[in-house]
């Protein structure tokens, strides 16, 4: 196996830490958290001052409300004094959750392709490509063009990597990887703090109940980032899509959906072994959240 390069210490899930409204907000990439910024900023004083130049993701990170580690989050919530009366948890279908980012990160954005002139694979991406496709190049010897590789070969990579995923960017890797960290979640769900879920699927929906429950008004639309380049494009739901490298997704001017993963799945049962395995936890959150909603 190819050897990667240490990245870095990452983790897909984050949290703001509100004080105006006594609130925390556990958030991960690909889970609307464009969306989620633009409600943090119309809705909440700590925000309210960043403006253009700064994302307020990054100013609530410099004025120090939001972090990137929850291992401490339990012991930070009980060192607060019962400060924190309600925290926010987003999450999102794990097979809708990693097409998302295939598809916006090495295929379609907005509308521009990867082949366009105005369309470049951000660092992070170009990165997690190269290593990617340094691992096929070792054990096929076929040598690609950057992020030419398809939704199933990022998801057996991935599952190459689960002992490793912390040094993979959270844009790929499950919200939760670890059984530790999960545990986190189900302790705050047994907590007396108010549990909030805030689903991508459900989410104008559930955020009217957080507002409501947190006197708030505002309700941001949610924020889907792919659209069709031109008329000739379509989104494609079938099983091969989901197989397809993406120079030939952009010649066929096909962009793979959520259900063309959920039928490869069903049709090759080592990958669908794998994934499971690999997203066990996000699987578990999902379903922890939409018990709670019926409650």
């Amino acid at each position: 196996m190819y050897k990667r390069q240490e990245k870095g210490d990452y983790q897909a899930l984050n949290f703001y830490y509100l004080p105006s409204r006594r609130c925390i907000i556990l958030w991960s990439q690909k889970c609307a958290c464009t969306s989620i910024s633009k409600w943090i900023k119309a809705s909440f004083e700590e925000a309210q001052q960043s403006g253009k130049k700064q994302s307020t993701r990054t100013y609530l990170g410099l004025n120090g409300y939001n972090f990137d580690n929850i291992r401490n989050l339990n012991p930070w919530i009980q060192s607060s004094g019962g400060e924190i009366q309600h925290v926010i948890i987003s999450s999102r279908d794990p097979v809708s959750r990693i097409t998302s980012s295939f598809v916006n990160k090495f295929h379609v954005y907005e509308n521009r392709t990867i082949f366009d002139k105005n369309k470049r694979i951000q660092g992070f991406a170009k990165l997690f490509s190269k290593d990617l496709l340094q691992e096929i190049r070792h054990q096929s010897g076929e040598k690609r063009q950057r992020g030419d590789f398809s939704l199933e070969e990022l998801i057996r990579y991935l599952y190459q990597q689960k002992d490793d995923l912390d040094t993979i960017n959270p844009h790929f890797t499950p919200q939760i990887s670890t059984e530790k960290r999960f545990e986190i979640i189900k302790n705050l769900i047994n907590s007396n703090i108010k549990i909030h879920p805030l689903r991508v699927s459900n989410f104008s929906e559930d955020l009217q109940k957080i507002n409501h429950s947190l006197g708030l008004e505002t309700m941001p639309s949610f924020v889907n980032s792919t659209r069709l380049p031109t008329h000739e494009w379509r989104f494609d739901g079938t099983g091969s899509s989901a197989s397809k490298r993406v120079s030939v997704l952009h010649q066929e001017k096909l962009i793979p959906n959520a259900r063309a993963l959920r039928e490869l799945l069903q049709k090759k049962s080592d990958l669908q072994e794998q994934f499971q395995q690999l997203f066990q936890y996000d699987f578990a959150l999902q379903n922890a959240m939409n018990e709670l909603s019926d409650h």
